[in-house]
């Protein structure tokens, strides 16, 4: 079953840091239970392409774990409207080869009666400055396909990891927003 969700493309962040990303991989990459945050990553992050503009919010959730919210706006008579409801995940980090990765749990996919098939938006990271480029993981791609298991994806990536066919694009960038600044982009993660 192919799953097509909004995640962070940052990421990928998150978004990546959101796009509707194809492909999603079916097993998560890393252990978040053995991640560490990085607190240079908390806080928000924001897409801005013409008319739209995705905010990415993360949250540390303990010294492990991130909470993810990823909020699509348009501007409607001359206002930034969000675009439906944010998407909420659970985020972790993992290194590998000195690349980092950002793995994220939908977590409407902790509710039961969720079909037991996963999806777990996976983005590439790079610091660029006070911005991040979020560059998803392809689960289409045919290395990654094939894979049976979160340690044989883990084993995939590492081998493949500067092929650009496991990616889907370039990647998205996402600048920083200081909420003192940026007060109405911050806000409307908090209208929902």
């Amino acid at each position: 079953m192919k799953v097509r969700i909004k995640s962070l493309t940052f990421g990928t962040l998150a978004a990546a840091l959101v796009a509707v990303v194809t492909g999603c991989l079916p097993f998560p990459l890393g252990d978040p239970a053995k991640s560490q945050v990085d607190p240079k990553l908390a806080g928000f992050w924001m897409n801005t392409a013409d008319d739209e503009r995705e905010i990415v919010a993360l949250f540390p959730f303990d010294e492990h774990t991130y909470v993810v919210e990823d909020l699509k706006a348009k501007k409607e008579d001359n206002k930034w409207q969000p675009q439906g409801p944010p998407g909420v995940y659970k985020g972790w980090l993992t290194t590998i080869n000195n690349v980092r990765f950002i793995t994220l749990e939908p977590l409407h996919q902790r509710l039961p009666g969720v079909s037991s098939e996963k999806a777990y938006p996976t983005m590439r990271l790079t610091v660029d400055g006070n911005a991040i480029i979020a560059r998803p993981v392809n689960g289409d791609a045919d290395q990654i396909k094939a894979v049976k298991s979160a340690a044989e994806l883990q084993t995939v990536i590492t081998k493949e990891l500067n092929n650009p066919d496991i990616y889907s694009g370039e990647g998205t960038k996402f600048t920083r927003l200081d909420p003192d600044v940026d007060s109405e982009n911050v806000q409307l993660i908090f209208k929902q």
